[in-house]
């Protein structure tokens, strides 16, 4: 589908890329909120690395719905839930699989 007339695509990259961790996580759940693809698939946002020997591990990014906390806040805050490690820059956040919470340290 292409974009609305009065969006310009590089326009959006551009401010999506300076956006800070926190802010890019607010807009991608609240932009994939209700867009789920096929009934029990959920859209999540995550952070990948290399680990020292080659692999790559996941850290799924847990939103902080409801709460106001500063724009430039770090993801600082690591968990785990459903056996998968979690990241946010708040203590409690939430699942984006159940929407149960997720406390990070």
């Amino acid at each position: 589908m292409p974009p609305a007339p009065h969006l310009n695509r590089d326009a959006v990259i551009e401010y999506l890329r300076g956006l800070t961790d926190k802010q890019f996580a607010e807009v991608f759940y609240a932009a994939t909120k209700s867009s789920e693809l096929n009934p029990g698939y959920r859209r999540v946002l995550a952070n990948a690395s290399h680990t020292s020997d080659g692999d790559w591990e996941l850290q799924i990014v847990c939103p902080v719905p409801d709460e106001k906390w500063i724009d430039d806040a770090p993801i600082c805050q690591w968990g785990s839930h459903h056996g998968l490690e979690t990241v946010s820059w708040a203590k409690r956040s939430v699942c984006p699989f159940c929407g149960k919470e997720v406390y990070g340290t």
